[in-house]
């Protein structure tokens, strides 16, 4: 037997005892080998011709066989080397007492476990092959310094041991089931990591314990193209360049759990990169890497279909963490999922959610102090779709964030619950290029400088902030719809901030913001402008309330603001439709809806706008303009009950553009001053409808100041006093030179009521028309107030009125015109036609009326011309026509029941220098008390005035129930003709001090002085066919009577003899003479009747006086024949050129009737013949009764006639014959 082979060596009773619990755990016990080191070197396959050797043996072999166990026991060769080749050896062990052992040589494979028993650090240099299931102890600690191959074998690494094989990759599974753990302070460094390497493998590790660390001088991959997942917990810590979970074909787990628990990857991290991988961080694991890409590619399938890498990320509990230093991919170009929970905390250079076209990313980060921090971008949709939730409280912190970065990405974003937070350091964009959604709601909250929804053109961004709690903060602007389609909506009580807002920022850009609901808020700290350069809308409803610096609405582009249902919006400034071309339309409506401008609204600046205000709203502001600048369109429409505008200041319709404003069914506007078409191209237009609308203005209302301007009020609108809204003071139309100012009132209940004056036509042109039941009042009317001015105005139909509770002059300094018809009534107190201008007025038709309850002046210092006609009616105290120097006036009074009423006095031809003309016809009436034509003034001087008075047509009158004076101290001429009456209801003076005058009557005019009629020295009266009526007459020596025809009336009982003008009278053909009364021919006086017309109501003769009566016709109330003062004595003989008419004709006893042959008197009441009375060849007509006395005599003879009339009767008690 060979002595090595039988060597023994006595083993101490620790030796045996460590045998027990080592060489027994061994999973084969083919043989104890024990190194004790008594070798001429250090091989293991040494042996020496004495058979000597390293190792003690339980067996006949004195070198190591495959399946024994060794055992490293003493301090000598400490330094070993394999020299056997294919040794399997069943398992190493250390013993308490052995030195530091370095096993190097030969590859071994290994089917043990590995115990380290001594107090040193045990190592091994040999490339080791695992054979089957083991358990690696390190004790103080075992380094392996080669490469190890597992199998599909599981190694478990504890107390101490490294592994360092790092030229060499270390596989976990490359082909079967495999699995390694680390613990225990045990290291495995490697050149690469790959857990799950080929199809159908399945590949585990675990890394446990502070200490324990597997280092990767390259990658780390797990799943590589099978299954594979790694564990590290408790402090432990994998390290690497890149790592991948999940490559083509595999799938892939890691979990990092426990404080300290780390896995560094100094390059990028790949989670299912073509297959499908997961990460788990928790406990206060950590994980860290450059560049990150969760779900990052994918690639095509034998079978042609395309597999999306699918990765999944969850950092979850207070301390675990997630680091990046560069870019974090989520969904790169496959899917990717984060979940940061319950605290975790992921931070991130950049951060790119879905950043390939078929990318797709979706982040959770949920609970409070979950936390996302990245230093610079987030998109989230960049090429691919991106999904971020942060829910719960969670946190994440960005420097910008981008929602669809490019055309195609699609961004989708949720912060929801209280404390939710996405803190943002400077923009956020919601879809830049491609579509973007953000959602805020039930208290989340997100935080950013600029923000910007529908970016780039093609792109759609869409935002909600809803329920209480819930905020969007921008530090700076906010744009919606800059170059692409963007969408806001606030509501359910979210709020919204930013510095300045601007919807439609850019060409092409299309903003909508929507805020709804009670507390529902918006809060611009600067401007807000919708529709800037592109278009925008602005809905607020229910509730919602937005505030603003200035508001534009329609900047350059096109706006529209609609604020509905008790919403509110507040700024300083509004603007709708500011540069030219833009539009802007805004509509407040409902009850309790508000737009509360502090300052100045503006509708329609340079562009076109639109304020409609209905359905209760109410807007307010300083001042407000309808067409501000050149080329500026502006309207407003305020309509319905409790719809209120007010402007606090101002309001223009028109100030240099085109500016139009309709109050309807009820609305209300106020202000201070109103001014329609202010500048020179303004234009204005303001309509006032239907019962309760209304327009208020507490200062002056100027309609055309120096532009264009028109005010319509109908169907009962009104400019008007109210409790909650002042008149306006005073009004103008037509104010500046070249202005243009118009007013239509129109329709029953329709009013315009001005505390203060109305001027018409101030230094422009301005026109007012009341119509169809219209009403206008103001204090002083004045139409054509200064030279350039030119005013009109039309009062028609019934019940119109324009009432001036102070004066009205038509033509102050420049032109007015004043048209009354068709039933229309304009009332004052003094009215002027001509004030030092030029003033017409027209009043025609039935029911017209102008009543001035003072005097009217028709040319004052101007001129002045009145036409009534056709019915209508004038009223006033005293009436002048030309009343101060150089006036001149013209009134025509013309139509049947037409009619001027002076209740004083009216003068015609007043002052110096003035003319007053009066042309009364067709049936025209005026009345007054005294009558001038032709100055007053003091006595002894001549004013130059000139009246004259024309009264012609049937029943046309002049009623003068005082005194009339024609040529006073001017000159005064009247004309009275065809069938025209000028009646003195006193005396009438022709010429009365230093003035002239002259009276003509021609055919059918009648002048009827009740008084006396007085003819001065330079007074010419002139009778040519008419009829002259006075009670008495006094004529100076230089005065002038010509009788060239017509009638002469006596109005009382007159003596012939005591006027010369009448002694010696011949009543020629086309002359008659007529006493209203008695009339006595006085001694020594007399009247020829030579075929003209003698009328009186009694005749007498004096005894000395004398009446030839020649031919003619006479006329009396009665007439006894036979008294002795009748001058026709005891016998009277007609003929055919002799025509007598008599009420009562008595014949006397003692006289005689002679009634020749062609003669036909008639009795018109009753004849009493007590004498003779002989017909002969003649005629005799009797309308009521013949009485023939006892005595007395009727004789028919030559075919004489006597008719009685019908109804008649004859007494006889004496002879009637023939």
């Amino acid at each position: 037997m060979n002595q090595a082979i039988l060597k023994k060596r006595s083993l101490t009773a620790a030796l045996s005892a460590f045998l027990v619990t080592s060489i027994f755990s061994q999973p084969t016990q083919a043989a104890l080998r024990i190194w004790d080191g008594n070798g001429d070197n250090s091989n293991w396959g040494f042996t020496s011709l004495s058979g000597n050797t390293n190792w003690t043996a339980d067996s006949l072999s004195p070198l190591p066989v495959s399946g024994d166990n060794l055992m490293f026991v003493g301090s000598a060769n400490l330094f070993t080397n394999n020299d056997l080749s294919g040794l399997s050896i069943a398992g190493i062990n250390y013993t308490p007492d052995s030195g530091a052992f370095m096993l190097g040589g030969n590859a071994i494979t290994h089917t043990g476990n590995i115990v380290n028993g001594s107090s040193y650090t045990q190592t091994i240099l040999m490339p080791i092959v695992i054979g089957v299931d083991q358990l690696w102890t390190g004790g103080p600690g075992l380094n392996v310094f080669n490469e190890v191959t597992l199998g599909n074998h599981s190694l478990s690494l504890q107390s101490n041991v490294t592994i360092d094989s790092h030229n060499a990759a270390f596989i976990v599974a490359a082909t079967g089931n495999a699995a390694l753990t680390l613990e225990s302070g045990s290291k495995l460094k490697s050149l690469q990591g790959i857990i799950g390497d080929t199809t159908g493998s399945n590949g585990s590790v675990t890394v446990k314990d502070a200490g324990s660390e597997w280092i990767n001088d390259t990658n780390l991959l797990v799943g590589n193209a099978g299954n594979g997942s790694l564990l590290i917990e408790n402090g432990a810590k994998v390290s690497g360049k890149s790592g991948y979970i999940a490559l083509p074909g595999g799938a892939g787990s890691v979990a990092v759990s426990g404080v300290n628990s780390l896995w560094a990857n100094s390059q990028d991290l790949f989670v299912g990169d073509y297959g499908i991988g997961t990460l788990k961080i928790g406990s206060g694991g950590k994980v860290t890497s450059v560049d990150a890409y969760i779900g990052a590619r994918n690639w095509i399938n034998t079978d042609g279909t395309t597999v999306f890498g699918n990765g999944v990320v969850t950092v979850e509990n207070n301390g675990s963490q997630l680091i990046n230093s560069g870019q974090f991919n989520l969904g790169f170009s496959g899917n990717g999922t984060l979940n940061i929970l319950t605290g975790g905390f992921v931070h991130s250079a950049s951060a790119v959610l879905g950043a390939q076209i078929q990318g797709e990313g979706t982040a959770t980060v949920s609970d409070a102090w979950s936390n996302w921090l990245i230093d610079t971008d987030l998109k989230i949709g960049d090429a691919g779709k991106g999904t971020l939730s942060i829910l719960a409280g969670g946190v994440v912190h960005s420097a910008t964030g981008v929602l669809g970065a490019q055309s195609g990405g699609v961004g989708n974003v949720a912060i929801k619950g209280a404390f939710s937070n996405w803190m943002i350091d400077s923009g956020l964009k919601i879809g830049d290029a491609g579509i973007g959604t953000l959602n805020i709601e039930t208290g989340g909250l997100l935080q950013n400088t600029i923000g910007i929804i529908g970016n780039q053109a093609g792109s759609s961004g869409f935002v909600t902030v809803t329920d209480t709690g819930s905020r969007w903060i921008n530090a700076a602007y906010l744009s919606i719809g800059t170059s692409g389609t963007g969408a806001l909506t606030i509501n359910n009580g979210g709020q919204v901030f930013n510095s300045y807002g601007y919807l439609g920022a850019s060409p092409g850009g299309k903003g909508t913001v929507t805020v709804t609901g009670a507390n529902s808020i918006w809060t611009n700290n600067y401007d807000l402008t919708v529709g800037q350069i592109g278009s925008g809308t602005l809905n607020i409803e229910n509730g919602g309330k937005v505030s603003n610096i200035q508001g534009t609405v329609g900047d350059f582009g096109i706006g529209i603001l609609n604020i509905k249902t008790g919403s509110l919006l507040q700024d300083s400034v509004g603007i709708i439709g500011n540069h030219a071309g833009s539009t802007g339309s805004v509509t407040v409506s409902d009850a309790f809806s508000k737009w509360i401008n502090s300052g100045n609204l503006s509708v329609g600046v340079a562009g076109t706008g639109s304020l409609t205000i209905n359905n209760g709203a109410n807007v307010f502001n300083s001042d407000g303009y309808l067409g501000t600048l050149a080329g500026g369109e502006g309207t407003a429409t305020v309509a319905h009950a409790n719809s209120l505008w007010v402007n606090n200041g101002t309001l223009t319709v028109g100030q240099n553009g085109s500016g139009i404003l309709n109050i309807e069914n009820g609305g209300k506007v106020g202000n201070t001053v109103g001014m329609v078409g202010d500048l020179f191209s303004g234009t204005g237009n303001v309509t006032v409808t239907g019962i309760g609308s209304l327009w208020g203005n507490s200062k002056d209302l100027t309609i055309g100041n120096s532009g264009t301007g028109v005010l319509r009020i109908e169907a009962g609108g009104q400019v008007s006093d109210r409790s909650d809204l002042i008149l306006n003071a005073a009004a103008v139309l037509g104010s500046s030179v070249l202005s243009n100012g118009s007013a239509i009132v129109t329709g029953t209940a329709s009013q315009w009521t001005n505390n203060g004056g109305l001027v018409i036509g101030k230094y422009g042109t301005g026109n007012l028309r009341v119509e169809n039941g219209g009403t206008v009042i103001n204090n002083v009317g004045s139409l054509g107030e200064f030279a350039s001015g030119t005013g009109s105005a039309s009062v028609s139909g019934n019940n119109s009125r324009w009432i001036n509770s102070a004066n009205l002059i038509v033509g102050e300094k420049g032109s007015g015109q004043l048209s009354i018809y068709a039933g229309g009534q304009v009332s004052n107190q003094i009215g002027v036609l001509g004030g030092f201008g030029k003033g017409t007025a027209t009043v025609t038709g039935t029911g017209s009326e102008w009543n001035n309850s003072s005097y009217l002046a028709i040319g004052d210092n101007g001129d002045g011309a009145l036409s009534i006609e056709n019915g209508a009616k004038v009223t006033n105290s005293i009436g002048y026509l030309g009343q101060s120097v150089n006036g001149i006036g013209r009134v025509k009074v013309t139509g049947a029941n037409t009619s001027w009423i002076n209740s004083n006095n009216l003068y015609i031809g007043l002052d110096l220098a003035t003319i007053g003309t009066l042309n009364v016809e067709n049936g025209g009436q005026v009345r007054n008390v005294d009558g001038y034509l032709g100055g007053t003034g003091a006595a002894g001087t001549f004013s130059t005035s000139s009246g004259t008075a024309i009264v012609t047509g049937a029943n046309s009158q002049w009623l003068n129930s005082g005194n009339l004076t024609v040529g006073q101290h001017g000159i005064g001429t009247l004309l009275v003709q065809n069938q025209g009456l000028v009646s003195v209801g006193g005396d009438a003076f022709v010429d009365q001090g230093n003035g002239s005058g002259t009276v003509t009557v021609q055919s059918g005019g009648i002048f009827d002085v009740a008084g006396t009629l007085n003819i001065g020295d330079q007074g010419k009266v002139i009778l040519n066919g008419g009829e002259l009526a006075y009670g008495a007459r006094n004529i100076t020596s230089g005065g002038e009577f010509n009788w060239l025809s017509g009638t002469v009336t006596l109005n009382n009982a007159y003596l012939l003899g005591a006027d010369n003008w009448l002694n010696g009278l011949t009543l020629n053909p086309g002359k008659g003479l007529r006493s209203k009364q008695a009339l006595t021919i006085g001694d020594y006086a007399g009247i020829t009747l030579n075929g003209g017309q003698l009328t009186a109501e009694s005749l007498h003769v004096a005894t000395t006086g004398n009446l030839d009566w020649q031919r003619g016709r006479l006329t009396l109330g009665s007439l006894r024949l036979g008294d002795t003062d009748t001058g026709f004595g005891d016998y009277l003989q007609l003929n055919a050129n002799k025509a007598l008419a008599v009420t009562d004709l008595s014949i006397g006893s003692a006289a005689t009737l002679d009634i020749g042959g062609g003669a036909t008197p008639t009795v018109t009441q009753n004849l009493k013949v007590e004498g003779v009375m002989a017909l002969a060849s003649g005629r005799l007509a009797v309308t009521n009764q013949v009485s023939v006395a006892a005595g007395g005599a009727i004789s028919l003879t030559n075919a004489a006639t006597s008719r009685l009339a019908a109804g008649g009767g004859i007494v006889n008690n004496g002879t009637v014959e023939g």
